[in-house]
């Protein structure tokens, strides 16, 4: 069994962002201000500092930003000419982050960036949360043939 990240409660917790640069339905910003809400307060609670990272698009790297914003989060736009194209950026996301929140537009997977990115976070163990555009959340789904853990 492959090994997971651990998160130490006296460092900064960083989630990575991701998902379609189309405006998110309401079901999906709700679920991202959740979560980011729970993961800010837990991280507040255990004295560890929290950021967001993403890729400075429109769709939900914008609805981020304002969340983030609101609540006072650390949030850095990391464009893709910075780091190689928009693959390799992804990449640098899913590595640099603790747990990655994905929103993609359609609950099948397909091609294109956020299903990479989240096939690229299965692949080095780094949990993640799904939201998916009908309001359910999946937690670390591995097989779309298996239906994952919904919240």
């Amino acid at each position: 069994m492959a090994a997971t990240k651990v998160i130490a409660p006296t460092r900064t917790v960083t989630v990575a962002v991701t998902g379609a640069q189309a405006d998110p339905p309401g079901p999906v910003r709700a679920n991202l201000e959740r979560w980011l809400t729970t993961f800010d307060r837990a991280c507040r609670n255990a004295g560890a500092g929290f950021a967001v990272h993403h890729g400075g698009a429109a769709g939900i790297d914008e609805y981020a930003t304002w969340v983030c914003d609101r609540l006072n989060i650390r949030c850095t736009a990391v464009p893709a000419d910075h780091h190689g194209g928009h693959f390799a950026r992804n990449r640098w996301l899913v590595d640099e982050a603790d747990v990655v929140f994905a929103a993609p537009s359609h609950p099948i997977p397909r091609l294109g960036g956020t299903w990479y990115t989240i096939d690229y976070a299965i692949s080095t163990v780094t949990p993640y949360r799904l939201f998916l555009p009908d309001g359910r959340v999946a937690l670390d789904w591995v097989d779309p043939n298996d239906p994952p853990g919904w919240s």
